[in-house]
């Protein structure tokens, strides 16, 4: 549907038109209605929809939404502390470990890399929901 205006009896009346003959065929619209009866039924629609009650429902289930969503991002920054304490704790056992013991420096030294890994997964995933949601200037 398009609107269309036109000029009759020096009043611009506007309506909507289905362009899609005249578009294929160069004929006529194939319908067309008034605006002021769309409009008119849409503002009763409207009207009859959106009351105080649907409103206040609305913005209540937006809290709690909001809500949710703080408790979850409260949770991944609680995961992003313990897995930043656990990878320090694989630091210090790596720098700790005698040279000597090879073997014990490699198992540690790919438990430290393994914890860098799921920590730096845990913070893009951490960044990436946080810059997505609407309203989250942090």
């Amino acid at each position: 549907m398009q609107v269309r205006h036109e000029w009759r009896y020096g009043q611009r009346i506007h309506y909507y038109t289905c362009g899609e003959q005249a578009s294929t065929t160069r004929g006529q619209p194939c319908r067309w209605i008034a605006a002021p009866e769309i409009e008119t039924a849409i503002s009763t629609l409207l009207l009859q929809t959106v009351t105080s009650t649907t409103i206040q429902r609305a913005l209540a289930v937006q809290d709690k939404i909001s809500r949710r969503l703080d408790q979850a991002e409260a949770l991944r920054r609680h995961a992003l502390q313990a897995l930043r304490h656990g990878a320090e704790l694989k630091r210090c056992r790596f720098l700790n470990c005698d040279p000597d013991h090879r073997l014990v420096a490699d198992a540690l030294e790919a438990d430290w890399n393994d914890a860098l890994r799921r920590l730096d997964a845990l913070q893009q995933e951490h960044e990436a929901s946080t810059s997505s949601r609407p309203g989250a200037a942090r």
